[in-house]
């Protein structure tokens, strides 16, 4: 979807699919339309024409109204009403509006923990499994720590020979440790760091500082950027990227096994409450918006240091009660053109800026590194899309006019030329 008259663009394919696995998890919404007392296990909407039972070992979460806040796993349906395997713990009166969640806890364990069938003392669950974290198409690599070099060090050898610059672009990849090989869930356990080198010849990487050192034998897995900003989103991660107990505790884990295996799903509570914090955030969130400035002819790029204005943004249909939960910056241009007879390539790391209008101070919305758009000769290339991985939410909060400066721009000789350049933003936004 995008702003009037402008051109809708196609992120990188993994963020894409990160985003429609995030609306994937509401699977039907609606409004009920009849009462239901406190201890009933019921649910009416007869707008719906569901068929039968294909909801079961879904869950069941009211989101407005008077009922606000319950949620239950569905043990079945009819065409136009659900039954929950527990009770009510409150009323629930017509109009009330609530959203099935596509989380079918039961088989999520039995097919991946425990090969289809129940876990058990026969067939017990797998703390971690390296086949299900390394095949994640690139998004998620893992491996056992093999040596420590020096502080804040591990070397895993399975991923050697990745390319030097790998997992250290200008938004780096992060490391996670999924187990602490002394057996106790201690520190490190649980915590995240980016990563800041990486040596391919060894799988040697630097990171931040871990509370405890990472030890020989550590499970740690290798996550991409896109991967850390979507679970700051869904709310499994805190403000600076760590997780909760919640998400690592062994003993909710276990009462949720034990439940499985039983079939009773009292004991779910304490893990869903983190899927209620992901039903607060999806059950609003809607499609991104793009907005684009006006067209630029030509942006010209020389060997002396400057500042560059680029057209407003404007955003204008963003609904009234909308709000802002992540905002990128977008750049195109048709063709890009060496006008020196030599080598020529932006001199330095640079950026695109954005601010209010009024004004307020700039912020950078999307980066350039170093070398970036690389000429040998003179000559010309074909255009390109560049996608910032910046969250400028604190600065675009809704509708209003944003300006954007290309920031402290350089070039090593004269010039490079930009033609048919035009600047966005791609907004993701709650009701």
């Amino acid at each position: 979807m995008t702003g009037s008259g402008n051109t809708p663009l196609t992120p990188p394919a993994d963020y894409n699919a990160l985003i429609d696995a995030v609306h994937d998890l509401a699977v039907d919404y609606g409004v009920v339309d009849s009462s239901i007392g406190a201890g009933g296990n019921s649910l009416s909407d007869n707008s719906k024409s569901w068929g039968v039972n294909i909801h079961t070992n879904r869950i069941v979460k009211i989101i407005g109204g008077t009922g606000k806040g319950q949620r239950a796993f569905i043990s079945g349906n009819s065409a136009n009403s659900l039954t929950i395997r527990t009770n009510w713990a409150k009323a629930i009166s017509p109009g009330d509006k609530y959203v099935i969640l596509n989380a079918d806890f039961a088989q999520v364990l039995r097919d991946v923990l425990g090969s289809g069938a129940n876990i058990s003392a026969t067939n017990p669950l797998q703390v971690f499994d390296p086949k299900v974290w390394g095949s994640v198409s690139g998004l998620v690599l893992a491996g056992y720590v093999t040596a420590v070099p020096g502080a804040n060090q591990f070397t895993i050898s399975t991923l050697a020979g990745l390319g030097d610059t790998r997992f250290t672009a200008a938004i780096p990849y992060s490391a996670y440790v999924l187990w602490d090989a002394g057996g106790a869930a201690a520190a490190p356990q649980g915590e995240q760091q980016r990563i800041t080198a990486y040596v391919s010849a060894t799988g040697t990487f630097t990171a931040g500082a871990f509370t405890a050192a990472v030890a020989v034998g550590d499970y740690v897995a290798i996550v991409h950027p896109a991967i850390i900003e979507m679970m700051k989103l869904i709310v499994l991660a805190d403000g600076v990227g760590n997780f909760p107990d919640s998400v690592v505790d062994g003993s909710i884990i276990s009462k949720m096994l034990s439940s499985v295996a039983g079939g009773d799903t009292s004991s779910y509570d304490e893990t869903t409450d983190s899927l209620e914090a992901i039903s607060d955030k999806v059950s609003g969130i809607q499609p991104p918006m793009d907005f684009y400035g006006l067209p630029q002819r030509l942006v010209t790029v020389d060997d002396v240091v400057g500042d560059i204005a680029l057209p407003d943004i404007v955003v204008a249909d963003l609904p009234d009660e909308s709000t802002v939960v992540r905002a990128i910056g977008i750049i195109l241009f048709r063709k890009v053109t060496n006008n020196n007879a030599g080598a020529n390539a932006l001199d330095g790391a640079q950026e695109l800026q954005i601010r209010d209008n009024a004004p307020g101070a700039w912020t950078d919305l999307l980066n350039f590194v170093d070398d970036m758009f690389t000429f040998t000769v003179a000559e010309e290339s074909n255009g390109h899309v560049v996608f910032g991985v910046i969250d400028v939410s604190g600065v675009v909060v809704g509708n209003g006019t944003y300006n954007v400066q290309w920031a402290q721009a350089l070039a090593d000789a004269a010039s490079l030329l930009f033609e048919e350049v035009q600047v966005g933003l791609r907004i993701w936004y709650r009701m």
